[in-house]
């Protein structure tokens, strides 16, 4: 129903009440226009973590509607007089299967994508005309010499279809492929149908403490279980088994259910199974042997231990109904966990770390301290000792405590990793994302015609984030500018014969310059912009410049390291420019050497 999009439209004027309580105006500029059948839909588009701290600076802007989607009356209000609506998408309504599989399969959608093999596509469209669903891996499988890629291209121009929402493309057994959408639709249906059958009569396996399966017809209980193992009970004995293989016993049907009853998981038991150690379920299935043993008098332990666990195991099966979580140790629980001094004493300390220790002077613990003894003292409390006051900081969270006092570009090391730094990566193939960067190399090189010293050389590089391949590099005495931009891209399409699909670069100028921009646009190729500051975004090829200079770099006449940490220590005799034997000719095929083929 869409008929078309219009990125940055006209800005418009929105008037709303700040939080001040006066009113103001904002000139904004929506993110897209979407012509529709319907009407017209102006867009903004936002993070969801941005919009929950927008709508506590500015409540009158951005609230959540009674249905829980995100709005902004003053948009409505504006579009409404045009006749038009407004929508705030937020980053949580973004399907993640969807947004990956669509990035993934870019190319091979494109109108302008060749048409598959003929060969290939008949194979394939026969395969999975035979079939109401077949994995990728199984496709591959049952069509011999035919390349991932062909799949793609038939799905791609239609020839097959791929719900994009249900898996990860190139996870291969979870995403699976059909003749058409109506089929996918029905699959769907008839899934659910028998999903709802199978736990109605037994044939499916839901996995919760209590539950009885069939296993070599021989009746088993589930007795607990985690992310990664199950114990099963069984006629007085206990066996630990690996949740994998638990699966794929039930996926070939070995394991079945005997009915459909599933006892109620309590969240007591989850919570309890899933914070337990594989230490700590080793000894508590030692501990049901035990208690399970026909002959008390091999298990090892003292009648008294004995009549101690079974005790245990039989109050936790009256209780939460799970007589193995009665057997988990609890040494950690151990000591007490009272509270040693009043409520408010702890209510103080937390006001006076908050008002004097977390703040931007960096007072240090003791004077600290000492407000908060005569503050305890003030309101009639017996002040805590000072090593309890500096163990109340040391639980401080450190990246909290630490920006407070320090800032949040000291404070970014103890930051915690989310998926969207550059820990993680974040593509699904070659050429999807290419980080480029500069760096002045630890190197003197000296001039071809005179032989005397002349700088330190830059190196521009392009790495792939997905295979961490060097796709090109340039090596020039000329400051980071445009000019390396469009040597290094040049480069890539000598190597490579095309260009990525988005670069993702620093805050630099010459990534803002209206060449490379010009280019990008040009050739449809996305600029991703990392954030100030956050140098984890840009890991994947910082990592590399550092590895350039330990394996290669330091092992040359000439490196700088003498200079890098103690100028004191220079002399004539270890002078880098002084040693410096190596001219820009001669030290660029040694550097395509080392990166390409090394």
């Amino acid at each position: 129903s869409v008929l078309g999009y219009y990125d940055q439209p006209a800005p418009i004027t929105l008037s709303y009440v700040a939080k001040s309580g006066r009113r103001t105006g904002a000139l904004h500029t929506p993110d897209f226009l979407s012509l529709r059948e319907d009407g017209v839909e102006i867009i903004e588009c936002k993070a969801e973590d941005e919009l929950l701290r927008l709508t506590e600076d500015m409540p009158n802007r951005y609230q959540r509607s009674a249905e829980g989607r995100w709005i902004c009356p003053p948009g409505q209000e504006v579009a409404s007089g045009y006749g038009f609506r407004y929508r705030v998408v937020s980053s949580a309504e973004l399907d993640p299967n969807f947004t990956r599989n669509i990035t993934f399969m870019a190319d091979y959608l494109d109108e302008r994508a060749p048409e598959p093999d003929p060969n290939a596509k008949a194979r394939i469209v026969e395969v999975v005309g035979t079939r109401i669903g077949i994995s990728i891996q199984e496709l591959l499988d049952l069509c011999p010499g035919t390349k991932p890629e062909e799949v793609y291209s038939v799905i791609g121009k239609g020839y097959a279809f791929v719900d994009l929402r249900q898996a990860p493309i190139i996870d291969w057994d979870k995403a699976f492929v059909f003749a058409s959408p109506e089929l996918a639709r029905a699959c769907r249906v008839l899934t659910a149908a028998s999903q709802k059958q199978w736990t109605k009569n037994g044939n499916g396996v839901l996995v919760a403490v209590g539950t009885e399966v069939l296993w070599h017809e021989r009746r088993y209980t589930v007795a607990n279980h985690n992310a990664r193992i199950l114990v099963l009970t069984t006629e007085g004995q206990s066996i630990e088994i690996q949740r994998d293989v638990f699966d794929a016993a039930v996926s070939g049907g070995e394991i079945v259910q005997e009915n459909g009853i599933v006892p109620a998981t309590n969240p007591k038991v989850v919570e309890a199974s899933l914070a337990a150690t594989p230490e700590e379920l080793a000894e508590a299935l030692k501990r049901l042997k035990a208690v399970q043993a026909a002959d008390p008098a091999v298990v090892g332990v003292t009648p008294r231990t004995l009549d101690r666990w079974k005790k245990d195991y039989r109050e936790a099966e009256e209780i939460h109904g799970s007589g193995f979580l009665g057997l988990l140790p609890r040494e950690r629980k151990r000591g007490n966990r009272t509270l040693r001094f009043p409520p408010a004493v702890y209510d103080l300390a937390d006001k006076v770390l908050n008002d004097d220790y977390l703040t931007l002077k960096q007072k240090g613990r003791l004077p600290v301290y000492a407000r908060f003894r005569d503050a305890c003292v003030s309101a009639g409390h017996a002040p805590p000792s000072y090593q309890w006051f500096c163990e109340r900081i040391r639980e401080l969270d450190k990246y909290r405590a630490t920006k407070a006092r320090k800032g949040k570009r000291a404070a970014y090391q103890f930051e915690p990793r989310t998926e969207s730094t550059g820990s993680q990566r974040t593509c699904d193939r070659p050429f999807e994302r290419v980080h480029i960067d500069h760096t002045q190399l630890d190197l003197q090189l000296i001039s071809s015609t005179t032989g005397k010293p002349i700088g330190r050389p830059w190196l521009t590089l392009a790495i792939d984030e997905c295979t961490r391949r060097i796709l090109a590099f340039y090596v020039s005495f000329d400051e980071p500018s445009y000019v390396c931009c469009m040597a290094v891209l040049r480069e890539i399409v000598r190597i490579h014969g095309r260009l990525p699909d988005r670069v993702v670069v620093d805050n630099g100028k010459e990534f803002s310059s209206c060449d490379f921009e010009l280019l990008a646009a040009r050739y449809e190729m996305a600029i991703e912009k990392r954030p100030p500051a956050k140098p984890r975004f840009g890991s994947v090829i910082e990592r590399m410049f550092g590895t350039i200079n330990t394996q290669l770099l330091y092992q040359l006449w000439g490196n700088t390291q003498a200079t890098k940490r103690n100028v004191r220590t220079v002399t004539k005799s270890n002078d880098p420019a002084n040693l410096a034997c190596w001219t820009l000719a001669e030290f660029d095929p040694l550097l395509s050497e080392y990166l390409y083929r090394i």
